[in-house]
């Protein structure tokens, strides 16, 4: 009878379940650490909105880390299958669950090209501006002054951004010089009041306006539809939303002749004639 030597490393050879429970693991961490990052940059304040879209985060992240760990650790099993033993065990686990880790903090620290572009756009600010440490150590007062109109870092708008004064955030959203990558932010912003002045900016792209016209609070949305930078698309979406919104839809130089026509209709009476109004001065142009 001839005895077969084992391998040195069969029993460090992972089965496929482990992999997965590997994986799951993985990826939801990912998921929590998104979470608190969200939280971390809401100020720590948990509002009705906060609560609808902290599950969506999660799962977008839970998401990327499942992919990242499985694009990386195929990598790994590939390399070792093809170049070295074959075997799959521990530690090549560990490097597969290291790199995944290190891939998803480097897309995160991608997010962060607005403030970088803010420091290409405007050097004299950077060089002269408030930095974000004196900001922390500032009280409300000062923060608002500050968000009012001073020169700011990149971190100080960072800051600022994630205020817990409503008043500061809110004088921010409504600088003249804010940079426009900045608006895509405070579009996210727990207080119906800074949403609604992005929505009524010009600065805001057509992306951002759109997922502010399914804002819950009716404000926003009126700011959307009242905006005459919008899309004609974004103003359709509110051609179903109240009465008001509707009537600030009709209104709006941007309205496509489709939904006029619709509105034209409209049991409100205001709605209706705002835009046969809108569809009289349409007649009379050149």
């Amino acid at each position: 009878m001839i005895d077969s030597q084992p391998s040195p490393h069969d029993g460090d050879n992972w089965p496929r379940a482990a992999t997965r429970l590997t994986a799951l693991a993985v990826a939801a961490t990912i998921g929590a650490a998104m979470v608190v990052y969200v939280l971390t940059s809401a100020g720590g304040a948990v509002g009705t909105r906060l609560l609808v879209v902290l599950p969506i985060y999660f799962v977008a992240a839970f998401a990327l880390g499942f992919m990242v760990f499985w694009g990386v650790f195929s990598a790994v099993a590939w390399y070792k299958e093809r170049f070295a033993d074959g075997v799959v065990g521990s530690r090549e686990h560990a490097a597969a669950v290291l790199l995944t880790f290190v891939a998803v903090s480097l897309l995160q620290l991608s997010q962060g090209a607005a403030l970088q572009s803010i420091e290409a756009t405007r050097p004299a600010a950077v060089e002269g501006g408030v930095p974000a440490a004196q900001l922390r150590a500032a009280p409300p007062d000062e923060r608002l002054v500050a968000a009012q109109g001073a020169a700011l870092r990149p971190d100080a708008y960072a800051v600022l951004m994630r205020d817990p004064d409503l008043r500061v955030r809110l004088a921010l959203a409504q600088r003249p010089d804010l940079p426009a990558e900045l608006m895509e932010f405070l579009a996210d912003d727990r207080a119906p009041q800074v949403r609604a002045v992005v929505a009524a900016s010009p600065k805001t792209d057509d992306a951002t306006l759109r997922r502010l016209a399914y804002d819950r609070e009716e404000d926003v949305r009126l700011a959307v539809a009242g905006n005459a930078t919008a899309a004609p698309g974004v103003l359709e979406i509110l051609a179903t939303s109240t009465a008001a919104v509707r009537a600030a839809v009709a209104a709006n130089p941007r309205t496509g002749r489709e939904v006029l026509l619709l509105l034209a209709g409209d049991e409100d009476a205001a709605v209706a004639t705002a835009a046969l109004r809108h569809l009289a001065g349409e007649g009379r142009r050149p």
